[in-house]
């Protein structure tokens, strides 16, 4: 009679998928848990959870995401309606789109930040765009 949807959906985030050292990944990656990468992914990710990128990691492509932690290299853009945390050892390249950014001593980040509330990159994510305002404009 109940459903354990709820429970399921839970159990979907919790879950970490993960690209080892030595990998080499093409094309686009969609997780609905957490995602590890200590690889290489060239191409695009979406992750429902939280997506790590190890110190070896790299990625080429666009991130979409709610959280990040970010230990590796990243050439892209990054969309999150989290935070984004860059540890020392990080290296970013892109754009970056996100609620709210952590960044420690000797992380890199060269690109362009639009920092928004997270209900407004919730809704830029989700493809509801056209309720953010651009860049320099003043919702009504």
């Amino acid at each position: 009679m109940f459903s354990n949807k709820k429970k399921e959906n839970s159990e979907a985030l919790d879950a970490r998928n993960h690209v080892a050292q030595g990998t080499l990944m093409k094309g686009t990656l969609t997780s609905q848990g957490g995602l590890r990468i200590d690889g290489k992914v060239e191409g695009d990710i979406e992750a429902i959870g939280k997506l790590v990128i190890g110190e070896k990691g790299e990625v080429i492509g666009n991130i979409t995401c709610k959280d990040a932690e970010i230990e590796g290299k990243v050439s892209g853009t990054i969309n999150s309606s989290g935070l984004i945390y860059f540890k020392p050892t990080a290296t970013m390249e892109g754009e970056l789109s996100a609620h709210s950014m952590k960044m420690d001593p000797g992380a890199v980040y060269i690109g362009s930040l639009d920092m928004r509330s997270a209900k407004q990159n919730a809704a830029q994510l989700n493809g509801k765009a056209d309720r953010v305002p651009e860049k320099g404009k003043v919702a009504h």
